[in-house]
């Protein structure tokens, strides 16, 4: 039976109520002492049950329009990045991590300062391994910050706000500058990694867990130092609040770089259903590494349990055919993101074609026949049309084509059309409106087939896909069909795994390269780490470290931590998000359609149909702080806007 953190909390309180019972001599049982937390190890474990369930982890419930912890997410962060086009999503996330900092940041310095004044109570070596806890929780907390807000003010310990005058101008601290949060997060994992044992139960940290975020950490303040072009200060205070200077840039990527080496021998990749040469064997392993969390790849793991805590992530993203009660189909991967994986029929400058020379469709057998030389982490990250999803193939088609076929099929629509598949003609086209309004065409043979598949897509948008597909990682393909509903989910997220830290890994070095750095052979290490998680993958491997190159280690972290709430972060660390989406950027689709005549298939590419377009300003690498933060504290400067 799997071991739940959130129980603990509920098991100290009917303790405490039970011990009460026998002493009437005592305080109300509804309060919780200090001595009732620090004297006993269920009470650590209580105080640490809280402080892990606050952590801002980027999960199943986080959405870059809706925050924190919202079980029926909509708006999913992939939508913003071009991963996918997703229901509900808006170009921009402006959820800011101040105010919850904050009081999370109170909750763990109160920790620290506390547990030492009760150390007799334990051994040595687990005083310091919930101190290193909790400095663990600290630096991941200012991490979520600073990545948002730049410098951030600095408070490690317990602020008092009580005094003899009701003077609070002791506590109208200024802004740190960026440079000083990111080497405080350095400081605290430091100490974390110094403080912690080597292993821990799931859902706590280690040693090893707190090396793997400040490679995480670091990897992001080197990115700042090296692209980042914003200098904006504190001028009363001379103190630049957004911004790295460029001479940090080596010291932080050998930090990343270091830590992510310590790594090397606790974890590994998962490869416990991986067969050379054998795609169906590595589909399976890709997708099992989040299917089967607990393996020796997961690194850190929150762990959900209805009802307890659970999440509406199959209900909401799942393919409409299975949909029980929900929205289904909520995020659509984009073929941009596609056509990033190797094995799929591509023209000369990389995207998807399936036009021959004369300028015809390519006429398939089946829909997933485009798909089937494609790498095996692809095809569990997606779920291609007419795949096989909890044991039923999944229909997805945009229309029937109905005219004779003549010499060939010619394209539709302009591939940079952002017309609507509406303005085909229906003397080509037969195609459905709606989901609930289905037209039917009959084939020669008789039987009668939907003018769209039953999960999609349709004129009208809403539950059919956008593009072409739909997404398969992270989905729980265990959960039964009637039991995807909202807020049913359970399926645990895996927030830190081993091919994340050797991909930091493979970055840092390269980047160290770029920078000079001659001191170990930076390039041949970052070319066996990629190499290794494209092995894995069952993508294609490079012939030579001569191959290597800045942009290629950037496209294997883009498909390896595709939907994993990574992209949007690493799109603004590298500082590219603004070329990625200069102004009014659209993703494309690629979208299949049956042939009445000879029941074959063709794909079309192009623009989707949705109107959704997306501009990323500038000026939202950095996250605006909370008006009302600063109106309290006057001190606090503002970021640019």
């Amino acid at each position: 039976m799997r071991k739940k953190i959130l129980y603990i909390v509920f098991a100290l309180l009917l303790g405490i109520c039970y011990s009460s019972c026998a002493d009437l001599d005592i305080p109300p049982v509804n309060i919780v002492t200090d001595e009732d937390i620090f004297t006993s190890e269920n009470g650590i474990n209580a105080y640490m049950a809280n402080l892990y369930s606050r952590l801002p982890i980027e999960d199943f419930r986080y959405s870059s329009k809706y925050g924190f912890d919202y079980a029926r997410v909509t708006g999913a962060n992939s939508g913003l990045t071009g991963e996918a086009l997703c229901r509900d999503q808006s170009s921009q996330c402006d959820i800011d991590y101040w105010t919850d900092g904050y009081r999370l940041l109170r909750t763990i310095n109160f920790f620290i300062e506390t547990l030492t004044l009760h150390e007799k109570h334990f051994t040595k070596d687990d005083i310091n391994h919930w101190l290193g806890e909790a400095y663990f929780a600290r630096a991941f907390t200012y991490f979520s910050m600073a990545k948002r807000h730049g410098g951030v003010i600095l408070v490690n310990k317990v602020l008092d706000y009580t005094t003899e005058n009701d003077d609070f101008a002791d506590y109208m601290i200024p802004r740190s500058s960026e440079e000083e949060t990111w080497d405080q997060i350095s400081k605290d994992f430091d100490q974390a990694i110094s403080l912690m044992k080597e292993t821990s139960d799931k859902g706590h940290a280690n040693k090893y867990v707190a090396a793997a975020y400040k490679a995480r950490a670091m990897i992001y303040a080197a990115s700042i130092a090296n692209f980042n072009e914003v200098a904006f200060f504190d001028t009363e205070r001379q103190i630049r609040l957004c911004g790295i200077s460029k001479e940090r840039t080596t010291d932080y990527y050998r930090q990343a770089y270091d830590a992510a080496v310590m790594c090397e021998g606790h974890y590994s990749l998962y490869m416990g259903d991986w067969r050379e040469n054998d795609k169906e064997a590595q589909y399976e392993n890709f997708h099992n590494i989040l299917q089967k969390p607990d393996n020796c790849e997961s690194i850190y793991i929150k762990e959900f349990l209805y009802p307890t805590l659970s999440h509406s992530w199959d209900a909401l993203y799942g393919p409409l055919q299975q949909m029980v009660t929900g929205l289904a189909g909520g995020v659509n991967p984009s073929a941009d993101l596609v056509e990033m994986y190797d094995g799929l029929p591509k023209n000369a400058d990389g995207h998807l074609n399936f036009m021959d020379d004369n300028g015809h469709y390519i006429l398939y057998s089946s829909p997933m026949e485009p798909y089937k030389n494609a790498e095996p982490r692809l095809r569990a990250t997606v779920i291609f049309p007419g795949d096989i999803y909890k044991g039923e193939e999944i229909e997805i088609w945009r229309g029937i084509y109905i005219a004779p076929i003549g010499n060939g099929i010619k394209k539709l629509l302009a591939e940079t059309s952002t017309d609507k598949y509406s303005k085909v003609s229906s003397e080509l086209v037969l195609r459905s409106t709606k989901m609930d309004n289905i037209s039917y065409y009959t084939l020669s043979d008789g039987t009668k087939m939907a003018a769209s598949g039953k999960s999609g897509s349709f004129d009208s948008a809403g539950y059919g896909t956008y593009t072409g597909f739909l997404l398969r990682k992270n989905m729980d393909a265990s959960l039964p069909k009637n039991l995807t509903v909202t807020e049913h989910s359970e399926s645990d997220w895996v927030d830190m795994r081993y091919a994340e830290v050797m991909l930091t890994r493979a970055e840092a070095a390269y980047e160290l390269y770029l920078l000079g750095g001659r001191d170990k052979d930076y390039v041949s290490d970052a070319y066996s780490m990629i190499q290794e998680v494209r092995k894995r993958a069952g993508a294609d491997l490079m012939a030579s470290s001569s191959e290597l190159n800045r942009d290629i280690i950037r496209i294997e972290i883009r498909k390896e931590l595709a939907f994993e709430n990574k992209a949007y972060w690493n799109l603004v660390r590298w500082r590219i998000y603004d070329k990625e989406q200069p102004s009014k950027r659209r993703y494309k689709c690629a979208m299949p359609f049956f042939v009445a005549e000879n029941k074959t298939w063709f794909f079309d590419y192009k623009y989707n149909e949705s109107s959704k377009t997306f501009t990323f300003n500038p000026a939202w690498y950095y996250i605006s702080i909370p008006s009302s933060e600063i109106n309290k504290n006057p001190n606090i400067v503002q970021n640019p806007k």
